[in-house]
């Protein structure tokens, strides 16, 4: 309703005011857009086009760059719902039908995607750790991606067409495309948080697995190969440690993007669980997202193929120094060399009648430079 200037929501009885949340919810939900597109647009084409990251493990990753990329293509139709007055979205309500059905499987996906990731690390650890056959193939893998969009599309759709809890419109409580508050939307809600915990817990019994049997192979490695001396035994020792410690790497790191989507999925877990309309439920909504842009940050902080595959596509996306620039740029090399030059002659003279503090010093210096 509208009170002088300000427009207020009433959720569960209680007034507030809602242009300060929807200033703040709007600035988060750009950030989101700018940084989620661009980085899952750069972890989509860094695969394709970086034949070191065309492995098995990243095709899941890949399919969960697509279904964050495809969430982070439908927030500017919420940005504008949060930023218009209540009860009026500016376009078709078919399209915000669409805006809230791509958003709910989406993250369906994601959570199904995570699940699958970890059934496979569990099995390439315990069951293939020599080996590339079994689920551990590009073909298999591409599969269960398939099969991540069919299972999140079933679980959302089917209590919607099938037992009409509840259909994808305009929520005028957040003013944003996501179910209709109908009578029976908190069982929709339910149903998809204990859907997603049994994910959740299913994952953690997974890496929690991992953890156990690495443990008991490192034990199981010292006794068996520990005392080896041949040629022969070195050699096995050292393939086995070098694919434990590189497949173990790969775990942990799929783990971290686990862990991320854990801590920004909960709070909107926790808001599903409670009934009605809450204030909260726009920042834990705004947390959600956020999960559909921290993965390539963690991909370049944790990936060294991937670092040097988004450093050399934001080169090329840099524009080219102009001739100006270069020239500068090669006199400042040139002085450069020569200062380097003078204080290598300098130490090299000095190494010949000074004490070995001198050359201490000379060195850093030469660091320095």
């Amino acid at each position: 309703m509208e009170v002088g200037n300000r427009t207020e929501n009433i959720t569960d009885g209680i007034t507030f005011h809602f242009y300060p949340h929807s200033v703040i919810i709007s600035t988060v939900y750009i950030i989101i857009i700018f940084v989620g597109i661009l980085g899952n647009a750069l972890v989509i084409v860094g695969v394709f086009v970086t034949p070191k990251l065309r492995t098995p493990t990243n095709v899941l990753l890949v399919n969960l760059a697509i279904a964050d990329l495809l969430t982070c293509l439908a927030l500017p139709f919420q940005t504008i719902g949060v930023l218009s007055p209540p009860n009026e979205f500016p376009l078709p309500l078919f399209v915000c039908s669409i805006i809230g059905g791509v958003i709910y499987v989406t993250f369906t996906c994601s959570a199904v995607n995570l699940l699958l990731i970890a059934i496979i690390r569990y099995y390439v650890i315990t069951r293939s750790l020599r080996s590339s056959h079994g689920l551990n193939t590009r073909k298999i893998q591409a599969v269960f991606a398939v099969l991540a969009w069919i299972l999140a599309v079933v679980y959302v759709m089917v209590p919607i067409h099938v037992f009409h809890l509840t259909e994808f419109s305009y929520y005028p409580g957040y003013r944003q495309c996501f179910t209709s508050p109908t009578d029976t939307i908190d069982i929709y809600h339910n149903y998809l948080a204990v859907l997603l915990g049994i994910h959740l817990l299913i994952i953690m019994c997974c890496y929690t697995r991992i953890v156990f049997f690495v443990k008991q192979h490192q034990k199981r490695f010292r006794v068996v190969f520990g005392s080896s001396c041949d040629a022969q035994g070195k050699r096995y020792r050292d393939e086995i440690r070098r694919l434990s410690k590189r497949e173990v790497r790969v775990t942990k790191n799929l783990f971290t993007v686990v862990l991320a989507f854990v801590v920004c999925a909960l709070p909107t877990v926790v808001s599903f669980l409670l009934p009605g309309v809450l204030v909260a439920g726009l920042y834990t909504t705004a947390i959600l997202y956020c999960n559909n842009c921290i993965n390539p940050i963690l991909y370049a902080f944790k990936h060294p193929v991937f670092k040097k595959a988004f450093m050399r596509f934001i080169k090329r996306l840099l524009p080219a120094p102009t001739k100006s620039e270069k020239s500068t740029c090669a006199t400042t090399g040139v002085l450069a060399h020569s200062v380097q030059t003078a204080c290598a002659s300098a130490l090299n003279a000095s190494y010949l009648g000074t004490m070995d503090v001198t050359i201490t010093g000379s060195l850093e210096v030469l660091d320095l430079l």
